[in-house]
């Protein structure tokens, strides 16, 4: 492609330089590759070519189908990336907005890239439609459905040519994409999400600050500036070194059920204790129980399972309750 668009004395390389200066000014869009910004070119270019076909008539004919393989990158011509380029930065711009809406601040904390790609390609054929709030809010369910169906795990160049050409119908009055009838979360999935790159993981991290968890040791709300002063991440509720006394399976003190977002300040504050120790240690810093309380039910922990060390049924109901937000957010049954 550098080569060919050298021809009408245009480089590349330094259009990419410029764009990439631009989008990693925001965190969430750190890692996006040049491959990554073709994609989205070439998911756009791509639809607006199937749109043209429809209105020409040639339905009955074989269509250009949404698509960004890498044979189909290599095709996108000069004039069609001279055209798209802009709306598409744009469109990742304007999808970092409606991530950070969802408490996502940093690129690390996304769970699929291509899922972004997507986003960005779907903000750019919205346009001026992505301010409306019914067209966010169905933005935002197609978002969950996509993490928490783990629907863009592997290679899921299908899914995101469907998703650009299903979610617009979707918005204008259409059916309900397949991502969304598609999307099934069972139980086991919430256990077995143990691993920081794991959606599920990501995702619940998200949608518990989403929810307005407050900080342990402060009871502060997590903005996306403490989120990096204070260095915030997924940590144990019933530390490590308590839970490997106790014999407890790792397979359960590891996954997200028994994690939540807290400082690494507050973290080490509670050590490896046992949360009714901590929890004792938080009051004698001056903070009154029932506050205390107020703040571990922002993370969905009823304080009773703590204060009595009972991991299975702190471990139960937190599953529970972390099954439902999902459902909520993702507008489906388990």
């Amino acid at each position: 492609m550098t080569a060919s668009y050298a021809i009408d004395d245009f480089s590349l390389c330094e259009d990419w330089v410029k764009r990439e200066k631009q989008l990693k000014r925001r965190p969430l869009l750190k890692q996006v590759s040049s491959s990554d910004f073709l994609r989205a070119v070439m998911l756009v270019t791509s639809y607006v070519c199937q749109i043209q076909a429809w209105q020409e008539g040639t339905a009955c004919e074989p269509l250009v189908t949404v698509s960004y393989s890498h044979r189909e990158i290599l095709d996108l011509s000069f004039a069609e990336y001279q055209l798209w380029a802009n709306p598409v930065t744009q469109g990742f711009e304007e999808a970092t907005r409606l991530l950070h809406s969802q408490k996502f601040f940093d690129s690390h904390d996304l769970p699929y890239s291509l899922q972004l790609v997507t986003l960005a390609a779907l903000c750019t054929v919205l346009g001026k439609q992505n301010g409306l709030d019914h067209v966010r809010n169905k933005l935002i369910r197609w978002f969950w459905c996509g993490v928490f169906g783990e629907l863009y795990a592997g290679i899921a160049v299908s899914r995101a040519s469907r998703d650009l050409i299903e979610i617009p119908r979707w918005i204008y009055g259409g059916e309900l994409p397949s991502t969304l009838s598609e999307t099934r979360f069972p139980l086991t999935r919430l256990f077995n999400a143990n691993r920081r790159s794991s959606a599920t993981y990501k995702g619940l991290s998200a949608l518990i600050l989403l929810n307005g968890a407050l900080d342990f040791c402060t009871g502060e709300a997590i903005t996306d500036s403490k989120y990096f002063q204070e260095q915030i991440d997924s940590h144990h509720i019933f530390p490590k070194a308590w839970c490997q006394a106790k014999g407890i399976d790792p397979r359960r003190y590891n996954c997200i059920v028994n994690r939540t977002p807290i400082s690494a300040t507050t973290n080490r504050e509670l050590g490896g204790r046992a949360p009714s120790i901590y929890l004792t240690r938080l009051e004698q810093t001056g903070i009154p129980r029932k506050r205390l309380d107020e703040i571990l039910r922002s993370h969905f922990i009823e304080p009773n399972t703590l204060r009595e060390n009972n991991f299975e049924s702190f471990f139960n109901l937190r599953a529970q309750m972390l099954v439902s937000l999902i459902c909520e957010a993702t507008s489906k049954s388990t």
